[in-house]
């Protein structure tokens, strides 16, 4: 009879009771919510700070943007104002007058020595 009870004492410190089974159900439940928070905060964390670089990438790059921008339309003015000082001016036709008076050729008085051809037109070259 001792080793029945021998083997017995055995078996029933293998087995666990309702107790002891619901006792380590809520240290793990404990430890696992212990677990799932620290999780939580670590994740938060790093969302918090890659949101934070996140915003200094896109104002960085807003910046750089500005800069572009502000490039581009300082090339465009420089441009447009060349442009308007080397374009011809418009002055309105009753407003050109000339500075003296035309003057009228005079006709080419034929030279005496030689006979005048009149199918020949006159030289305008000479004063």
């Amino acid at each position: 009879m001792s080793e029945q009870r021998t083997e017995s004492q055995e078996q029933g410190s293998a087995t666990l009771n309702k107790e002891q089974i619901e006792l380590i159900g809520v240290v793990l439940d404990l430890r696992l919510k212990a677990v799932v928070s620290e999780m939580r905060l670590a994740i938060k964390e790093e969302v918090e700070k890659v949101r934070v670089e996140m915003k200094e990438e896109v104002r960085r790059q807003s910046t750089l943007f500005c800069w572009f921008i502000g490039i581009l339309v300082t090339i465009g003015l420089a441009a447009g104002g060349l442009a308007v000082h080397k374009w011809p001016q418009a002055i309105p036709v009753a407003a050109v007058a000339p500075a003296a008076p035309v003057a009228q050729v005079a006709p080419v008085a034929p030279d005496l020595n030689e006979p005048a051809d009149p199918n020949e037109p006159a030289d305008l070259s000479q004063p």
